[in-house]
């Protein structure tokens, strides 16, 4: 049976969330940066109206205001730009379970056993529009085909609505550059066009052998691409696991120490729970509900990625340490705060470092909790002192 698989994409996700934060800038070239070096930075996404100026991600800062001098920079605001993704994702979510986040701003969809319930797919991907459309106000670009490949390439072209039909896809495929395929990357794109391959025609016709002996194992996966072959599942990766743990102040808090003394609580929970079934985090969010003097509540998250995947409370305190810190103001009473663990995966942390603090800190959490397995919770814990603004660990009682 042939697949119905959707890729959807926000066009221009970022620089539109932006647009959509800031009304007045509808119909003008936005641009969203992020640091890079010691350079001006670069571009992670464009408006249409940028875009229309010839600015491209991936483009120097620099060059891209010499494109398009009239353009509006914003640093890019990730935390924002994962809300209103979590948003689509769960508009998604009502048409099929087999739903998976691809980046920050698309995923995949296998609308297969949806043909029933929903009619022809196109119908549906109409549906989708309409919907995105009234509660987002953003422009998508959907790809329907029959495997993941041809659907993500057909949502790149960027073109609204691309489908490409079973039995079409060389005829999909033939006249495209051959720098749309996943597999190909700069080196073998560059190597490919020095032998006089430019489109992905031209590559189909190259035997697998020629181009497993010029680029190795991936010449099979480049010859499999180049016919449009792609047997992967859509994965049912949405909503993504997590180990989430929440704490209400009874009075709001004001001082950073004490948010900070929680949230040190609440990463050996986390650590605990971690242990306890094996698995490690690679990000974290924190999220603290806060207001200013006469101003109302509002939810303010901040997201950190590990530099390797932890199950170490030590880690999680020093990156919630950092959120806090670039979080909170003068004035600013905490009523809440919210940890969210994710890209949770099996293992065991990595051999720990045989000086510095970190590893006095996580032999000291491993001994509290073998103590606290065998003897209770409440059998031991760790005491903290503040020493000029930082919370460290000090002793036990």
């Amino acid at each position: 049976m042939t697949r119905d698989i959707l890729h959807i994409r926000l066009d221009a996700f970022f620089a539109t969330v932006e647009q959509r934060r800031r009304p007045n800038l509808r119909g003008k070239p936005v641009i969203v940066t992020e640091p890079k070096g010691n350079t001006s930075g670069v571009v992670v996404s464009a408006s249409r109206e940028a875009r229309k100026q010839s600015v491209k991600e991936a483009m120097s800062v620099r060059h891209a205001q010499r494109a398009c001098p009239d353009a509006i920079l914003f640093k890019a605001d990730y935390p924002a730009y994962r809300l209103v993704f979590e948003e689509f994702l769960n508009m998604l979510s009502r048409y099929t379970p087999q739903l998976e986040p691809d980046s920050l701003g698309s995923a995949f969809m296998d609308i297969t056993a949806g043909r029933n319930l929903f009619g022809d797919p196109s119908e549906l991907c109409a549906r989708i529009i309409s919907e995105v459309s009234a509660h987002l106000d953003m422009p998508l670009c959907i790809g329907l085909a029959p495997n993941k490949l041809l659907a993500g390439i057909a949502s790149g072209l960027g073109k609204g609505y691309v489908r490409v039909r079973s039995g079409n896809e060389s005829g999909f495929l033939s006249p495209l550059p051959i720098s749309r395929l996943a597999a190909v990357d700069g080196k073998i794109d560059k190597r490919l066009g020095e032998l006089g391959v430019a489109n992905i025609g031209q590559l189909a016709q190259i035997s697998e052998r020629v181009l497993v002996r010029q680029f190795g194992p991936v010449g099979n996966l480049i010859h499999k691409q180049a016919q449009g072959i792609d047997f992967s599942p859509v994965l049912a990766a949405y909503p993504e696991e997590t180990i989430i743990t929440e704490h209400p102040f009874c009075c709001p808090a004001e001082e950073p120490a004490e948010i900070e003394e929680r949230l040190n609580a609440m990463a050996a929970e986390c650590e605990a729970i971690l242990r306890r079934r094996n698995t490690l985090a690679r990000e974290i969010l924190l999220a603290i509900t806060a207001c200013h003097s006469e101003q109302r509540e509002e939810s303010l998250p901040a997201y950190y990625t590990f530099k390797k995947p932890t199950d170490s409370a030590y880690t999680i305190s020093q990156a919630l340490a950092k959120l806090l810190g670039s979080m909170m103001e003068p004035g600013m009473e905490v009523s809440k705060v919210r940890i969210e663990l994710s890209g949770l995966t099996r293992g065991e942390s990595c051999q720990l470092s045989l000086i510095g603090p970190n590893e006095r800190a996580n032999r000291l959490n491993r001994v509290v909790e073998l103590i606290s397995d065998r003897f209770g919770d409440g059998a031991i814990f760790l005491a903290t002192r503040q020493s000029q603004g930082s919370t460290y660990v000090s002793g036990l009682l």
